[in-house]
């Protein structure tokens, strides 16, 4: 059980092997300014849930997150919070440049990662800004609750996002207003509620 932030410092590295399993209490989630590795397997997933009625999220901030990496892992019962207010949430992960030029070697990559029962002002299962990102196979969820920020929130963002199922009340929104978005969605199952 994490009863408080785990803070990652630029720099640092995390790395979760498969098979783990995170229950957070309330007031915690993994605040990452450092690089992260959470690769799990089909038969091993890595598990990020609460120990009881929410957590926080899953935050990398800065660019010294740019290359980390996600596969089969479960993010459940999210609250938001650190500096988002979705269940993943990245910010500043790259320069302008690097979202412009959609550097593949710093991109964030999740696959075949699961996001579920976002309970997050906002609704939203997953945020990026000024971030370069992929999601493959990926499966997103928003709670019953609608709001217009829907299940993907891009702002000054580079994503690719393929072979994913979104459960969503909105499926895609972006903030546009003087910054670069660019989405390049392919083969994804979208289903509203």
């Amino acid at each position: 059980r994490v009863k408080e932030d785990m803070v990652i410092e630029e720099g640092g590295y995390l790395i979760i092997e498969p098979g783990s399993i995170f229950e957070f209490s309330e007031e915690a989630g993994i605040f990452c300014l450092g690089k992260c590795t959470a690769v799990g397997t089909p038969e091993d997933p890595i598990i990020f849930r609460p120990s009881g009625k929410g957590w926080r999220n899953i935050t990398l901030i800065g660019q010294g997150t740019q290359a980390s990496r996600f596969a089969y892992c479960i993010v459940d019962g999210a609250e938001g919070g650190n500096a988002g207010t979705s269940s993943v949430f990245l910010d500043n992960t790259h320069t302008v440049e690097d979202v412009q030029s959609a550097d593949e070697k710093k991109r964030i990559i999740f696959t075949h990662v699961s996001i579920r029962n976002s309970h997050s002002f906002g609704n939203k299962g997953f945020s990026a800004s000024r971030s370069s990102i992929l999601l493959d196979s990926c499966d997103i969820q928003t709670s019953e609750w609608r709001h217009p920020a829907g299940a993907i929130f891009l702002s000054g963002s580079e994503a690719v996002i393929q072979s994913c199922r979104i459960t969503f009340g909105t499926a895609f929104s972006s903030k546009e207003k003087g910054q670069h978005v660019t989405k390049k969605i392919i083969s994804n199952l979208l289903k509203e509620f």
